[in-house]
């Protein structure tokens, strides 16, 4: 298995109608990582290279949109809705998977 950390932000409204955020972080063993793909922008004002990740976890886990995951001190976030694989006769849940994206500009 492999260890992640999962970063949550929580938003909330203070007494005087301000929107706070708070960030949460809790270590996760996850079922695998599998790299998808990595590609470069090649804008010349902005040049980028992005890369994408499937991020596989154990049943009854999910993640939010607004969440983060740091894997090997790199940061991603999550791109899109949380997959669960499940099977369709008897609802058991293998687990879910989670596209994760990180955009570096050098």
């Amino acid at each position: 298995m492999t260890s992640v950390t999962i970063i949550h932000t929580d938003t909330d409204t203070d007494v005087y109608g301000n929107t706070t955020k708070s960030e949460s972080e809790t270590t996760l063993d996850v079922l695998g990582v599998a790299p998808v793909a990595s590609t470069e922008r090649a804008n010349p004002r902005t040049p980028a290279v992005i890369t994408s990740l499937a991020l596989y976890l154990p049943p009854g886990v999910t993640l939010d949109s607004d969440d983060m995951v740091r894997i090997d001190g790199k940061l991603y976030t999550v791109d899109g809705d949380v997959g669960v694989w499940a099977n369709p006769f008897t609802s058991w849940q293998a687990g879910s998977e989670v596209a994760l994206r990180r955009w570096d500009q050098p």
